[in-house]
C-alpha cells in the first residue's frame, strides 16, 4: 500500500524480548529509522548502522532530543547486570559510551547498543554539546601519554643484576652439603 511505512523487520519474524525485563520489544519509528523499544522499562536497542545518525543533531539526534523524555540516566536496579543482545542472545559487553559521557551502555559488536531509560537522550545531548570530539581528543592524549611512558620505561637504563648475598650463601652451603654426602659414597 502507498503511504504505509513498515518497520525494518518482516511481520513473520517473532518479537524479540527486552534484555532487561523480558517484555516484548516493539518497533519505534524515529524519522525514517526504526529502533526496538521496551514499553515497560523504556530501554531502546539501536542497530550499529544507525548510531552515527543518532549522534548527528541535524539528523536523528534532533529527533531524539525532541521526542524522548529527558532525565538523568540511572543504573538499572532490577534484573541482570549483564544482558543478552535481543538479536543474537550473546551476552553484551558493558562499557562507558565515550570518555566523559557518564553513560554505561551494553554493546553487541555485531548488532548494536542497548540504552536503558534516558541513556539514548543523554548520549545524544553529550554528542550535540561536542562531547564526542572532546572524548576523541582525551583518548588520543591518553594514548600518547601511555606510549610516551612506555618508551621511557623501555629506554631507561637497567641496573645490573646483583644477586642477594644471603641467597648466594645458602646456595653455597647446600652445594657443600651435597658434596660432603657424595664423599661418603666414594
Amino acid at each position: 500500500m502507498l503511504g504505509v511505512v513498515t518497520p525494518y523487520r518482516d511481520a513473520g519474524v517473532p518479537r524479540r524480548a527486552c534484555p532487561r525485563c523480558s517484555f516484548a520489544l516493539a518497533p519505534r519509528a524515529v524519522a525514517d529509522a526504526w529502533i526496538d523499544e521496551c514499553a515497560a522499562c523504556e530501554g531502546v536497542f539501536v542497530r550499529n548502522q544507525l548510531l552515527d545518525r543518532f549522534l548527528d543533531p541535524l539528523d536523528l539526534g534532533g529527533e531524539v532530543l525532541a521526542g524522548f523524555p529527558g532525565g538523568t540516566p540511572q543504573a538499572f536496579s532490577g534484573g541482570a547486570m549483564y544482558v543478552k543482545c535481543p538479536h543474537c542472545a550473546v551476552v553484551m559487553n558493558r562499557r562507558q559510551f565515550a570518555t566523559g559521557a557518564r553513560v554505561v551502555v551494553d554493546v553487541c559488536r555485531d548488532h548494536g547498543i542497548w540504552f536503558d531509560a534516558s541513556e539514548l537522550r543523554a548520549v545524544v545531548a553529550f554528542a550535540e554539546a561536542g562531547g564526542m570530539e572532546r572524548a576523541a581528543r582525551a583518548d588520543r592524549e591518553r594514548l600518547e601519554r601511555d606510549d610516551k611512558e612506555r618508551r621511557v620505561r623501555e629506554d631507561a637504563p637497567r641496573a645490573p643484576f646483583t644477586p642477594d648475598p644471603q641467597i648466594q650463601s645458602r646456595q653455597l652451603t647446600l652445594v657443600d652439603a651435597v658434596l660432603s654426602l657424595f664423599s661418603w659414597f666414594v
